[in-house]
Protein backbone atom coordinates (compact mmCIF):
# COMPACT_ATOMS: atom_id res chain seq x y z
CA UNK A 1 0.00 0.00 0.00
CA UNK A 2 3.25 2.39 1.19
CA UNK A 3 5.79 2.73 -1.77
CA UNK A 4 8.73 4.99 -1.88
CA UNK A 5 9.59 6.42 -4.94
CA UNK A 6 12.81 8.28 -5.41
CA UNK A 7 12.57 12.23 -5.84
CA UNK A 8 12.93 12.32 -9.60
CA UNK A 9 10.65 9.90 -10.36
CA UNK A 10 7.64 11.52 -7.98
CA UNK A 11 4.33 12.59 -9.65
CA UNK A 12 5.05 16.34 -8.54
CA UNK A 13 1.44 17.33 -9.62
CA UNK A 14 -0.23 14.79 -7.65
CA UNK A 15 2.24 15.41 -4.44
CA UNK A 16 0.99 18.83 -4.40
CA UNK A 17 -2.50 18.23 -4.50
CA UNK A 18 -2.38 16.35 -1.47
CA UNK A 19 0.03 18.61 0.37
CA UNK A 20 -2.56 21.51 -0.42
CA UNK A 21 -5.75 19.27 0.93
CA UNK A 22 -4.69 18.97 3.80
CA UNK A 23 -6.44 20.21 6.80
CA UNK A 24 -3.24 21.91 8.27
CA UNK A 25 -2.44 24.18 5.53
CA UNK A 26 1.65 23.79 5.62
CA UNK A 27 3.77 25.17 3.05
CA UNK A 28 6.77 22.84 3.35
CA UNK A 29 6.41 19.96 2.08
CA UNK A 30 5.22 21.10 -1.61
CA UNK A 31 7.89 19.49 -3.93
CA UNK A 32 9.49 22.96 -5.18
CA UNK A 33 10.37 24.05 -1.40
CA UNK A 34 11.66 20.79 -0.41
CA UNK A 35 13.76 21.07 -3.71
CA UNK A 36 14.96 24.02 -2.29
CA UNK A 37 16.13 23.28 1.07
CA UNK A 38 16.94 20.25 0.67
CA UNK A 39 19.41 18.02 -2.09
CA UNK A 40 17.80 15.10 -1.55
CA UNK A 41 14.84 13.70 -0.35
CA UNK A 42 12.62 10.80 -1.16
CA UNK A 43 8.86 9.88 -0.35
CA UNK A 44 6.60 7.37 1.22
CA UNK A 45 2.97 7.85 -0.80
CA UNK A 46 0.08 5.93 0.28
CA UNK A 47 -1.96 4.75 -2.68
CA UNK A 48 -2.55 6.88 -5.23
CA UNK A 49 -0.94 9.73 -3.74
CA UNK A 50 -3.84 9.80 -0.60
CA UNK A 51 -1.22 10.30 1.99
CA UNK A 52 2.46 11.30 1.36
CA UNK A 53 5.36 11.52 3.58
CA UNK A 54 8.39 13.41 2.54
CA UNK A 55 12.01 11.66 3.78
CA UNK A 56 14.23 14.20 3.78
CA UNK A 57 18.21 13.20 4.49
CA UNK A 58 22.10 14.03 4.25
CA UNK A 59 24.50 11.68 3.40
CA UNK A 60 27.04 10.61 6.65
CA UNK A 61 30.66 10.02 4.72
CA UNK A 62 28.79 10.47 1.61
CA UNK A 63 27.23 7.23 1.40
CA UNK A 64 25.36 6.31 4.84
CA UNK A 65 21.94 8.21 4.29
CA UNK A 66 20.46 9.65 7.48
CA UNK A 67 16.95 11.44 7.77
CA UNK A 68 16.82 15.50 9.42
CA UNK A 69 14.85 18.02 9.69
CA UNK A 70 16.75 20.81 7.21
CA UNK A 71 16.74 24.71 7.86
CA UNK A 72 13.65 26.71 6.88
CA UNK A 73 11.13 23.94 8.10
CA UNK A 74 9.21 23.59 11.43
CA UNK A 75 6.84 20.65 10.38
CA UNK A 76 6.58 17.70 8.12
CA UNK A 77 5.62 14.28 8.60
CA UNK A 78 2.38 13.17 6.82
CA UNK A 79 -0.18 14.96 4.35
CA UNK A 80 -3.44 13.95 2.91
CA UNK A 81 -6.85 15.04 2.49
CA UNK A 82 -8.38 12.82 5.04
CA UNK A 83 -7.01 12.68 8.85
CA UNK A 84 -4.08 11.16 9.80
CA UNK A 85 -4.67 8.69 12.40
CA UNK A 86 -2.49 6.51 14.83
CA UNK A 87 -2.86 3.77 12.83
CA UNK A 88 -1.75 5.75 9.50
CA UNK A 89 0.81 6.73 11.49
CA UNK A 90 2.22 3.42 12.63
CA UNK A 91 2.06 2.25 8.71
CA UNK A 92 3.91 5.00 7.75
CA UNK A 93 6.71 4.63 10.83
CA UNK A 94 7.20 0.88 9.52
CA UNK A 95 7.71 1.59 5.78
CA UNK A 96 10.72 3.78 6.24
CA UNK A 97 13.62 1.85 4.84
CA UNK A 98 15.93 0.58 6.85
CA UNK A 99 18.96 1.80 5.25
CA UNK A 100 18.77 5.33 7.12
CA UNK A 101 21.50 5.11 10.03
CA UNK A 102 19.40 7.95 12.07
CA UNK A 103 16.00 9.35 12.02
CA UNK A 104 15.34 12.69 13.77
CA UNK A 105 11.69 13.36 12.28
CA UNK A 106 9.50 16.34 12.95
CA UNK A 107 5.64 15.70 12.34
CA UNK A 108 3.13 18.14 12.02
CA UNK A 109 0.52 19.30 14.53
CA UNK A 110 -2.30 16.95 12.58
CA UNK A 111 -0.22 13.81 13.05
CA UNK A 112 -1.56 11.76 15.73
CA UNK A 113 0.77 9.50 16.83
CA UNK A 114 0.35 5.75 18.18
CA UNK A 115 0.69 5.63 22.16
CA UNK A 116 3.22 2.57 22.09
CA UNK A 117 5.37 4.49 20.26
CA UNK A 118 7.85 6.39 21.61
CA UNK A 119 8.41 10.16 20.98
CA UNK A 120 8.41 13.83 22.24
CA UNK A 121 6.40 16.86 21.47
CA UNK A 122 7.43 20.48 21.00
CA UNK A 123 5.34 23.40 20.92
CA UNK A 124 3.95 26.30 18.33
CA UNK A 125 1.22 28.71 19.20
CA UNK A 126 -1.89 29.55 16.92
CA UNK A 127 -4.44 31.90 16.75
CA UNK A 128 -7.88 31.12 15.00
CA UNK A 129 -8.36 33.25 12.02
CA UNK A 130 -12.28 32.17 12.02
CA UNK A 131 -12.55 35.03 13.99
CA UNK A 132 -13.32 38.78 13.65
CA UNK A 133 -10.03 40.84 14.32
CA UNK A 134 -12.58 42.54 17.37
CA UNK A 135 -12.52 39.24 18.87
CA UNK A 136 -8.79 38.42 18.55
CA UNK A 137 -7.85 42.08 19.97
CA UNK A 138 -10.03 41.38 22.98
CA UNK A 139 -7.98 38.36 23.75
CA UNK A 140 -4.49 40.13 23.75
CA UNK A 141 -3.38 40.88 27.08
CA UNK A 142 -3.18 44.26 28.64
CA UNK A 143 0.70 44.46 27.92
CA UNK A 144 -0.01 44.03 24.19
CA UNK A 145 -2.39 46.61 24.25
CA UNK A 146 -0.39 49.04 25.86
CA UNK A 147 2.56 48.68 23.38
CA UNK A 148 0.01 49.24 20.79
CA UNK A 149 -0.51 52.69 22.29
CA UNK A 150 2.78 53.09 22.80
CA UNK A 151 3.65 52.39 18.98
CA UNK A 152 0.59 55.15 17.86
CA UNK A 153 1.65 57.91 20.42
CA UNK A 154 5.70 57.49 18.92
CA UNK A 155 4.73 57.55 15.59
CA UNK A 156 5.51 54.22 14.04
CA UNK A 157 4.11 53.30 10.46
CA UNK A 158 3.65 50.02 8.88
CA UNK A 159 4.86 49.71 5.28
CA UNK A 160 4.07 46.49 2.84
CA UNK A 161 6.61 44.56 0.24
CA UNK A 162 9.56 45.52 1.70
CA UNK A 163 12.62 43.41 0.52
CA UNK A 164 13.99 40.48 2.34
CA UNK A 165 16.86 42.07 2.40
CA UNK A 166 15.75 44.84 4.76
CA UNK A 167 14.68 42.48 7.17
CA UNK A 168 18.09 39.70 6.96
CA UNK A 169 19.60 43.50 7.44
CA UNK A 170 17.67 44.08 10.52
CA UNK A 171 18.06 40.69 12.06
CA UNK A 172 22.05 40.42 11.32
CA UNK A 173 22.98 43.94 13.14
CA UNK A 174 20.43 43.23 16.17
CA UNK A 175 20.42 39.42 17.08
CA UNK A 176 23.47 38.04 14.23
CA UNK A 177 26.07 38.02 16.89
CA UNK A 178 23.87 35.91 19.30
CA UNK A 179 22.40 33.09 17.22
CA UNK A 180 25.55 32.00 15.25
CA UNK A 181 23.88 32.26 12.18
CA UNK A 182 26.21 31.50 8.69
CA UNK A 183 26.09 33.29 5.85
CA UNK A 184 24.56 30.26 4.20
CA UNK A 185 21.89 30.13 6.82
CA UNK A 186 21.16 34.05 5.79
CA UNK A 187 21.39 33.12 1.61
CA UNK A 188 19.10 30.40 2.73
CA UNK A 189 15.73 32.39 4.68
CA UNK A 190 16.61 35.24 1.71
CA UNK A 191 16.49 32.25 -1.34
CA UNK A 192 12.69 31.18 0.60
CA UNK A 193 11.33 34.54 1.19
CA UNK A 194 11.85 35.65 -2.50
CA UNK A 195 10.55 32.47 -3.59
CA UNK A 196 7.07 32.72 -1.67
CA UNK A 197 6.75 36.10 -2.89
CA UNK A 198 7.39 35.47 -6.07
CA UNK A 199 5.05 32.56 -5.61
CA UNK A 200 2.45 35.14 -3.73
CA UNK A 201 2.78 33.38 -0.66
CA UNK A 202 4.64 35.10 1.61
CA UNK A 203 4.88 39.42 2.18
CA UNK A 204 7.16 41.66 4.15
CA UNK A 205 6.09 43.82 6.31
CA UNK A 206 8.15 46.50 8.33
CA UNK A 207 8.14 49.13 10.57
CA UNK A 208 9.81 52.60 10.45
CA UNK A 209 9.76 55.68 12.83
CA UNK A 210 9.29 59.28 12.20
CA UNK A 211 12.60 59.47 9.98
CA UNK A 212 11.45 56.88 7.94
CA UNK A 213 14.48 54.40 9.16
CA UNK A 214 13.12 50.62 9.58
CA UNK A 215 13.29 49.79 12.85
CA UNK A 216 11.51 46.31 13.01
CA UNK A 217 10.18 43.80 9.72
CA UNK A 218 8.59 40.36 9.29
CA UNK A 219 8.15 37.79 7.33
CA UNK A 220 4.42 36.41 6.93
CA UNK A 221 4.19 33.12 4.44
CA UNK A 222 0.38 31.84 3.75
CA UNK A 223 -1.49 29.55 2.24
CA UNK A 224 -5.73 29.36 2.03
CA UNK A 225 -5.67 27.66 5.50
CA UNK A 226 -2.56 29.18 7.76
CA UNK A 227 -0.56 32.45 7.83
CA UNK A 228 3.25 31.65 9.14
CA UNK A 229 5.38 33.97 11.63
CA UNK A 230 8.56 32.96 9.41
CA UNK A 231 11.05 35.06 10.46
CA UNK A 232 11.91 38.78 12.34
CA UNK A 233 14.14 41.15 13.52
CA UNK A 234 14.07 44.53 15.04
CA UNK A 235 15.97 47.34 16.45
CA UNK A 236 16.70 48.11 20.02
CA UNK A 237 14.09 51.45 19.60
CA UNK A 238 11.51 48.98 17.66
CA UNK A 239 11.89 46.55 20.93
CA UNK A 240 11.37 49.40 23.39
CA UNK A 241 8.35 51.21 21.59
CA UNK A 242 6.32 48.05 20.68
CA UNK A 243 7.31 48.03 16.82
CA UNK A 244 7.06 44.06 16.44
CA UNK A 245 3.54 43.92 18.53
CA UNK A 246 2.19 46.55 15.84
CA UNK A 247 3.43 44.09 13.17
CA UNK A 248 1.84 41.31 14.34
CA UNK A 249 -1.46 43.47 15.06
CA UNK A 250 -1.40 44.19 11.30
CA UNK A 251 -0.53 40.81 10.61
CA UNK A 252 -3.87 39.43 12.43
CA UNK A 253 -6.00 42.09 11.39
CA UNK A 254 -5.46 41.53 7.83
CA UNK A 255 -5.29 37.46 8.38
CA UNK A 256 -9.21 37.74 10.60
CA UNK A 257 -11.98 36.22 9.45
CA UNK A 258 -10.48 34.44 6.33
CA UNK A 259 -10.51 31.20 8.33
CA UNK A 260 -7.50 28.81 8.83
CA UNK A 261 -4.91 29.66 11.55
CA UNK A 262 -1.95 31.71 12.41
CA UNK A 263 1.17 30.33 13.68
CA UNK A 264 3.82 31.74 15.52
CA UNK A 265 6.37 29.39 14.52
CA UNK A 266 6.96 28.65 18.42
CA UNK A 267 8.82 29.04 20.54
CA UNK A 268 10.57 26.75 22.94
CA UNK A 269 12.29 30.06 24.34
CA UNK A 270 10.70 31.07 27.24
CA UNK A 271 10.55 34.72 26.62
CA UNK A 272 9.29 34.44 23.09
CA UNK A 273 6.71 31.97 24.36
CA UNK A 274 5.16 34.38 26.63
CA UNK A 275 5.27 37.18 23.85
CA UNK A 276 3.20 34.56 21.65
CA UNK A 277 0.95 33.78 24.50
CA UNK A 278 0.09 37.52 25.23
CA UNK A 279 -1.63 37.78 22.25
CA UNK A 280 -4.67 35.10 23.43
CA UNK A 281 -2.99 32.02 21.17
CA UNK A 282 -3.35 28.54 21.68
CA UNK A 283 -0.63 25.33 22.38
CA UNK A 284 -0.49 23.23 20.00
CA UNK A 285 1.88 20.02 20.15
CA UNK A 286 3.56 18.24 17.37
CA UNK A 287 5.59 15.06 17.59
CA UNK A 288 9.39 14.21 17.06
CA UNK A 289 10.43 10.74 16.36
CA UNK A 290 14.16 9.96 16.70
CA UNK A 291 15.96 6.88 16.57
Amino acid sequence: MIKLIKQQHLDSEKWDKCVKQDPSGHFYAFHWYLDMISKYWDALVYGDYEWVMPLVYKKKWGVIPYLYRPYGVQQLGIFGKEPVTADITGVFLNAIPKTYLHKDLYFNVGNVFPKDIRHNTRRTYEISLSQSYQSIYNNYSSQIKRNLKKADKVGLNVFENDTPDTLVLLFKRNKGGEVGLSDWHYDRIKQIMYTLIYRKMGVVWSVHDERNSPVAACFIAYTSKRMVFLFSGQEPYGKDNGAMTKLIDNALMWGAERGGVFDFEGSDIPGLERFYKSFGSEMKTYPHYRR
